[in-house]
This record gives structure tokens, sequence and C-alpha cells, in this order.
């Protein structure tokens, strides 16, 4: 008897046990103005902060905006990521910044390392949208940022040594996209749109891929040792595309359509390949000055195909390597280059000036 009474309070326990609801983790807490956040945190609502500092972020957190806006006053920052260190900040807005996210000043000691990941976060009217700078000589944070918008901003992503990948986002309206200062920037598979100027590089590495950029001022404007890459993309109604103002930089510009803007290409006294472009509506497809060091500089357009603009080629001084150009349509010149090297296989035709081509030989339309 004593067995069978037991056998019923055992099945008891394990029922109880089967149908006890699932313990959970408790939700990430809610920050408030001003919080310094070691642990995961989402908002639940807009937070609108008096300036000063929005949240702090420790190392490894993420911050969930959950569709919602952190706001300032014009002033303070959103956003303080640690100097070293990754962290996250995904999913809304943050607008109404002096700056949005930045990391603190350091001295000469302290490193800056580790990566700010940011996605789907809209950047609006800020001053600056994200301030990138790290300690100079030293490590680099990397600021990784996709599928975000910066809209209206004075500037999208600044940095005294920084660096910037953004995928698959927007930038509308902003004074300028990006001004760097040695370091290192790249806007790949995006939309520019209607901005001042979209890259400001000075020493630094600044590229852009695979993207549409329509309506702005000057899409890169590049000094002093910095390399410049523009491929895979759609350049329409710009002012000037390129400049780079060397010395001693490189412009690499390739498979490209550059439509209706002023100036395609600048090569300013330094190093380029332009290279199987197409240029069409431009009042000057390419020009170069003559270069501050001759011995230091090359030049080189091959492949590309200038039509129906004021000016294909234009270089009245210095020498440029031209091969397998076609220009065509054009109503000033269709390739002038008196120093040119010629590297064969140029054409010309219906241009408005004579002769079609000054400095190559060019034949009959291409094959």
């Amino acid at each position: 008897m004593r067995v069978s009474s037991v056998v019923p309070a055992v099945a008891l326990v394990a029922a109880t046990a089967v149908l006890a609801p699932p313990a959970h983790a408790a939700p990430p807490p809610v920050p408030a103005c001003g919080a310094v956040l070691v642990s995961d945190a989402r908002l639940t609502a807009d937070l609108t902060c008096p300036g000063g500092t929005g949240l702090t972020l420790a190392a490894g957190v993420t911050l969930d905006l959950g569709g919602h806006a952190l706001r300032g006053d014009g002033t303070g920052t959103g956003v303080l990521v640690p100097a070293a260190g990754d962290v996250t900040i995904r999913r809304g807005t943050v607008a109404g910044w002096g700056t949005g996210v930045a990391s603190p000043p350091t001295g000469w000691e302290e490193d800056h390392d580790g990566t700010v990941t940011v996605e789907r976060v809209r950047f609006e009217g800020n001053g600056e949208g994200i301030d990138g700078t790290s300690r100079i000589a030293g490590p680099t944070k990397t600021y990784a940022v996709s599928r975000s918008a910066f809209v209206d901003n004075g500037t999208g992503f600044s940095a005294l040594v920084g660096a910037l990948t953004a995928s698959r986002s927007t930038f509308e309206g902003n004074d300028r996209v990006v001004g760097l200062d040695s370091g290192y920037a790249l806007l790949e598979d995006s939309r520019v749109r209607g901005n001042g100027t979209v890259m400001s590089c000075y020493e630094s590495g600044c590229d852009i891929r695979r993207s549409t950029v329509e309506d702005n001022g000057t899409v890169v404007d590049a000094a002093f040792m910095t390399w410049v890459e523009v491929v895979d993309s759609t350049l329409r109604r710009n002012g000037t595309v390129v400049v780079n103002h060397g010395p001693y930089g490189l412009t690499t510009f390739e498979r490209n359509r550059v439509v209706d803007s002023t100036v395609g290409v600048d090569a300013g006294g330094t190093s380029a390949q332009v290279v199987d472009n197409t240029f069409r509506g431009n009042d000057v497809a390419f020009t170069a000055p003559a270069p501050w060091d001759p011995a230091q500089v090359t030049v080189t357009v091959v492949g590309n195909r200038f039509r129906d603009g004021g000016d294909g080629v234009l270089v009245p001084e210095g020498a440029v390597e031209l091969g397998d150009n076609e220009a065509v349509g054009n109503s000033r010149w269709g390739i002038h280059a008196p120093d040119a090297v010629d590297l064969g296989g140029n054409t010309a035709r219906r241009n408005g000036n004579e002769p079609q081509c000054v400095g190559v030989v060019c034949g009959g339309p291409r094959s």
C-alpha cells in the first residue's frame, strides 16, 4: 500500500515540473538621460535630453533604440562610446545633438581600438552625426555603419585619425558627408544625394564603390597624399566629381558612369588612373593641370567614352597617357592634350573644335 501511495505523489511532482512556466530573462534596463550603461539597454519611448551627454556606453554594450529617438537640444553628445572596445547602436534615431556619437578625447598614452557597429540608425539634424576621432599616431577605432541614414547634418562623419565603413546607407542634405584628416572612409552600395561636399579628405584613403551619387556639390575633394578610389558607381548632376590636389596621392577612377556634371575628374597635379568610364553631358569630362613634380606623377586615361559634353579631354599642359578613348559630339574639344603620350587607339568625331585630336593621332570610329 505504501508503494502505491508514493507513485501518484511522484507523478504529481513530475506533472507540476512539466507544467511550470519557463523562466524568462529580465528585460534590458530602460536608460535615462546621463546614464552610464554597463549592460545592454533598450529605449521603450523617445528620450529627450537637455544637452550634456545623453548616454554613455561601456565596452561590450549594445544600445537598442527600439525604433525610438534619442534627441538633444543642439549641444552635447548623444551617445559617448568607449575609447577601447566594441559596442553596438541600432534601430532608431539620433537627432538634434552637437555630435550624435563620439568617443572621449584621450591623451597620447591611451589607445583607441575596437569597432562601433551602427545598424539601422538615422542621424538627423546634428552638428556632426559621428565624430570618429582616434588617438593620433595610435590604433584607430572603426565605425561600421550599415542600413543607416544621415540627413540634414552639418557633417555626417568626421575624424582626425579615424575609420568609417558605410554600406547600404543613405546620405542626404548634409553640408558635408565625410570630413577626414589622416584616416580611411568607404561608402559602398549607398545612395548619396543633395549634399554639399560628399568627401573632404586630407592625407587619407577615401573610396566610393557601387553607389549612386547625384545632385551634390563636389563629390571628392582630396589633398596631400590622399588615395581616392571611385569604382562601379553612377554619378549624376554633381559639381566636380573628383579633384585630388596632391602632391603624392593617387586617384583610381574605374567603370563609372558620369552624367551632366560640371567636371568629371580633375587629376589636380597628382597621379591618376581613369579607366573604362562613360562620361556624358559634362562640361569638362577630364582635365589635369601641370603637376607640381612631374617625376612623381603618372596620369593614365584609357578606354573611356567622352560624349555630348563641353570638353572631353582637356589637358593644356603636362603629360597624360591616352589610349583607346572615344570622344564624340562634344561642343568644344574632343581630345586636347598637346604633351600627351599616345598609347594608340583613340578616336574622335563630331566635336566642335578642330582638329578633333591634339597631342594624339585619332583614327576612325571604334569597330
